[in-house]
């Protein structure tokens, strides 16, 4: 059984599969849940492994991009002009999130998640 086959036939496969595509920076998990579904993974299957596939990237990206940052200098000095709108990018997303810490800090404290909300209204206004 050669990958490609293994990847599409076999329900774990299918899994890796939507884990993989769910890595893909454009796609993520937007793309990577449907992709899930359409290979023929039942939704609670395919949701914890679109999920798992887009958080696995962003601990090594916070932990090297840095490092990354500085070999792409090292070793492609023609990408110093995208590096740099990278960093300057990054930088100004920082400060607004510095700047903003305390009142969207109390946003996602006061407003539950609609999931939460769709649990908990119905018994409210039942009683």
């Amino acid at each position: 059984m050669d990958t490609l086959q293994w990847l599409t036939e076999t329900e774990f496969g299918k899994c890796i599969f939507t884990m993989l595509v769910s890595m893909v920076p454009i796609i993520e998990l937007r793309g990577g849940l449907p992709f899930g579904v359409a290979l023929g993974l039942p939704y609670h299957l395919a949701f914890p492994a679109a999920v798992l596939g887009n958080l696995i990237p962003a601990p090594f990206i916070i932990v090297y991009i840095r490092r990354i940052f500085e070999l792409m200098r090292k070793y492609l000095p023609r990408l110093n002009g995208l590096v740099d709108q990278l960093e300057e990018k990054a930088h100004l997303k920082g400060q607004k999130v510095q700047k903003y810490q305390y009142i969207g800090l109390w946003l996602f404290v006061a407003i539950p998640p609609v999931s939460y909300t769709h649990l908990t209204l119905p018994t409210i206004y039942s009683v």
